[in-house]
């Protein structure tokens, strides 16, 4: 298990965008311990959407938690956005 810090870097590093995790709809404090590491090593496809990478990568392995996708702009993305367009 790891700290959520690091957990969102790894995230960034493999996916190539900027993740918060949420509970509730506020901001998880980074030095919260014990989340599982991300696991994936290949980056999710650029033709899914946002809502796709939640579904299928976040929510599966964090469930409860919500989080919050950053464009490349530093602006929360929205469900629809092609992951080709927030890298």
């Amino acid at each position: 298990m790891a700290l959520l810090k690091t957990v969102e870097d790894k995230i960034k590093q493999i996916e190539g965008f900027k993740v918060a995790f949420t509970w509730g709809g506020v901001d998880v404090r980074g030095n919260k311990a014990d989340i599982p590491q991300y696991t994936y090593s290949l980056r999710a496809p650029d033709s899914w959407t946002v809502s796709e990478w939640i579904a299928k990568r976040f929510n599966t392995k964090y469930p409860g938690y919500g989080v919050k996708v950053y464009t490349k702009n530093n602006v929360i993305a929205s469900g629809n956005m092609k992951l080709s367009n927030i890298r």
